[in-house]
């Protein structure tokens, strides 16, 4: 994928939102997302344990959502809860909205954000719903 700057978020992360689309990009064009129920995205230093990931998010998959693992309320900007930290999942139905039904262009702003917030928001945008939970 193509390489691109990452700059300091307005919430002092890393502002790494154009990076992300870029490899979002890249994931549609390799094409495995289609082929899934679910799609994760792992920090390299995250450690998983697919079984049990893939019984947990069970009962939300085949639903355009996205999973807010973060419940903080420190996190004033996002209401509480948040998609935030080493693990993000987001159902096939999500991901094909994102990808089939405007996504891309309806989410080309909002760079000032790191690109766990600036995807959120994007899904909250395009019809894709949060299910806040904790434990992913």
């Amino acid at each position: 994928f193509q390489d691109a700057p990452v700059t300091r978020s307005i919430d002092n992360t890393a502002g790494n939102t154009a990076l992300f689309r870029n490899v979002w990009s890249a994931v549609k064009q390799v094409g495995r997302w289609a082929f899934t129920e679910w799609t994760i995205k792992v920090d390299p230093d995250a450690v998983l344990f697919a079984d049990r990931l893939r019984q947990h998010l069970r009962p939300h998959t085949g639903k355009p959502v996205y999973i807010q693992n973060c419940a903080s309320y420190s996190l004033v900007q996002q209401g509480g809860v948040m998609m935030f930290g080493s693990v993000e999942a987001m159902t096939n139905q999500a991901m094909s909205k994102y990808f089939n039904e405007g996504g891309v262009w309806r989410c080309n702003k909002n760079f000032q954000f790191g690109e766990d917030r600036w995807l959120g928001e994007c899904f909250k945008e395009i019809g894709v719903w949060p299910v806040t939970d904790p434990l992913v």
